[in-house]
């Protein structure tokens, strides 16, 4: 089901994978779809049965908290909600009928495992998370893990985003290994690898011998480093 269809309710929200209809002033059907989502776009292909089993296990958890903390699940029959017996055996096990309340506007990720950064930190401060000013991490260092065909891969915990600092735009080319092989063979001496003409570089692109995604890359951070400002300015 990539998208529920319910005659005679009024849809009152589309999210990206559930549905929720107006039953009366007191409830709302909640329907879980097959819908795939990444990054907040709702791709077009379904994982078949993927509101079933995210249904299950919302009941499954509700029910095992139930007597800890009150929960929005209500004992309203979905056969008086949806009577047509062909339309509800499509919604009976992807959907909960639920009291109206105030949503608390606050979002919480909870994870089972701890693992890279998350663990070490553990291992050192001996907590998942510490009450300290905001913003702030456990995470102190990035790590870099070297790849078996070279170059590194790095892990930044805690960060959106790498840059790069003190260093030449002359040099920049020195830090991609595929480049190497075709250094010092450009026309020019002073060849930034972009639009010159002779330049090796672009020329193994082309070629297929350097990937036009690292070429990209290095054209970005090119452009990075020579709009930002020196030291001394």
């Amino acid at each position: 089901m990539h998208e529920s269809q319910v005659a005679g309710l009024a849809r009152l929200h589309q999210g990206k994978v559930r549905d929720i209809y107006a039953i009366d002033e007191q409830h709302m059907l909640i329907v879980t779809t097959d819908r795939l989502s990444a990054f907040d776009v709702v791709l077009p292909d379904p994982i078949p049965g993927k509101g079933r089993v995210l249904t299950q296990i919302s009941n499954h958890w509700f029910g095992r908290t139930g007597h800890i903390v009150p929960n929005h699940l209500s004992d309203f029959p979905l056969s008086r909600a949806v009577p047509d017996p062909a339309a509800r055996a499509l919604l009976a096990d992807r959907s909960m009928i639920v009291r109206r309340l105030n949503a608390l506007p606050v979002e919480a990720v909870v994870r089972g495992y701890l693992i890279g950064s998350g663990w070490k930190d553990y291992q050192r401060t001996g907590a998942v998370s510490g009450r300290v000013r905001r913003g702030r991490h456990t995470t102190v260092a990035a790590v870099m893990l070297p790849l078996e065909r070279g170059g590194y891969l790095v892990d930044t915990p805690g960060f959106s985003e790498v840059g790069v600092w003190d260093i030449d735009p002359a040099s920049l080319d020195q830090c991609f290994a595929d480049f190497k092989p075709f250094l010092g063979e450009c026309r020019y001496g002073d060849c930034r690898h972009q639009s010159e003409p002779g330049c090796r570089i672009r020329e193994a692109v082309e070629q297929g011998a350097i990937a036009q995604g690292r070429w990209e890359s290095y054209g970005a951070l090119l452009a990075e480093l020579e709009s930002a400002p020196r030291q001394w300015e």
